[in-house]
């Protein structure tokens, strides 16, 4: 029997909607039940601001709002439980020193936290405010039980950037739900999907798209995401009028519609640690266009004739200039399909071995 809690202090910073976020820890469940870990629980630990109640099964528990009252009820809630549970940090600081703070007052808890960020990213991180998170970093992540990771290669930079011991990582990305038919008409749009902002290289996106537009002026342009820089890239885009749609944070039907819509993902971030969007236009059937960087030759390797990397904004217009024009052969994308299925059951096994 396994009890498995993750703490989020605060609902507003997960990127994707309560429901699909249940949906994905739903599968965390299920992979405890696969290893044959019978009888279990995974609770989520959340602000007031979600409904109290269990969806599928997972259950979900509100805490206040005030952080010092909120670590009080974990306090009260760790300190009378018996025997062994897990307590998974959100992806926060905040969460984190809590965690650490609550295993001093019930030793039987096993505590984990992940990263989901490029650690190469964090060590080129500058300024004041990044330095003080590169120490607490430095500080608490050693005192944890287990560090998951988004990438293997991430491991012997983990080790050595954060000091912790290989035993105590686990290697499992968020997980994806396959979708169905991937491959069928779709349109010849140059698509944008995530959060419009700096880390995310909005503006180099915008001038690929100028440059494509000006050499392929039928070409049509949507942006799903939304973020602190979208009305500047709104303004940068302005001369391709009509051609490109801001989509805005889409989800459900409405991103099934964006994969439609179009035959090449540019992505243009500068760092990434996996690359969700990437492999989830993959298993969508449609072309990426990437940054030559580690996760995306490690993609490059499983499915060679449905990437195209660049090291330059000359590249990166002539890659998708290309890719709308071709199209991705079925068999190709379904062995990427068959690759990522199987990977994604094995780490998600992983992980739950690493909750007992």
């Amino acid at each position: 029997m396994a009890r498995v809690y993750f703490y989020l202090p605060r609902c507003n910073s997960i990127s994707t909607p309560l429901s699909e976020f249940v949906v994905r820890w739903n599968e965390y469940a299920k992979s405890l039940k696969e290893i044959g870990i019978t009888g279990s629980s995974v609770t989520l630990l959340m602000d007031d601001s979600v409904p109290e109640n269990a969806w599928g099964d997972v259950s979900i528990v509100r805490l206040r709002k005030n952080r010092i009252i909120q670590f009080f009820q974990l306090a009260i809630r760790f300190k009378r439980k018996n025997g062994k549970a897990t307590l998974i940090a959100g992806n926060n600081y905040e969460a984190l020193m809590s965690v650490i703070l609550l295993r001093k007052l019930n030793p039987k808890l096993k505590v984990q936290t992940s990263l989901h960020v490029e650690i190469d990213a964090i060590r080129a991180s500058a300024g004041l405010k990044a330095t003080f998170k590169k120490y607490l970093l430095k500080k608490l992540i050693p005192m944890v039980d287990s560090l998951r990771l988004v990438r293997a290669q991430e491991i012997i930079k983990a080790q050595e950037f954060l000091g912790v011991a290989r035993e105590q990582i686990v290697v499992c990305p968020i997980p994806i739900t396959m979708p169905e038919n991937p491959i069928g008409p779709r349109g010849q749009g140059i698509g944008y999907l995530g959060r419009i902002h700096a880390e995310r290289s909005p503006f180099f996106w915008g001038e690929v798209a100028l440059a494509v537009s000006e050499l392929e002026p039928t070409s049509l342009f949507f942006v799903a995401g939304s973020g602190p820089d979208e009305r500047d890239m709104r303004s940068l885009l302005s001369p391709l009028g009509s051609k490109v749609k801001f989509l805005g944070f889409i989800t459900g039907p409405e991103l099934k519609d964006f994969w439609l819509s179009i035959k090449v993902l540019l992505v243009t971030a500068p760092f990434e640690s996996y690359g969700m969007a990437a492999r989830e236009a993959l298993l969508h059937g449609v072309m990426i266009v990437a940054p030559r960087l580690d996760t995306y030759l490690e993609i490059e390797k499983i499915a060679p004739s449905l990437v195209k990397l660049y090291l330059n904004k000359k590249e990166a217009v002539s890659h998708v200039l290309s890719g709308v024009n071709v199209d991705l052969k079925a068999e190709e994308v379904a062995k990427f399909r068959e690759f990522f299925r199987a990977s994604q059951d094995e780490q998600m096994k992983s992980l739950a071995y690493s909750w007992l």
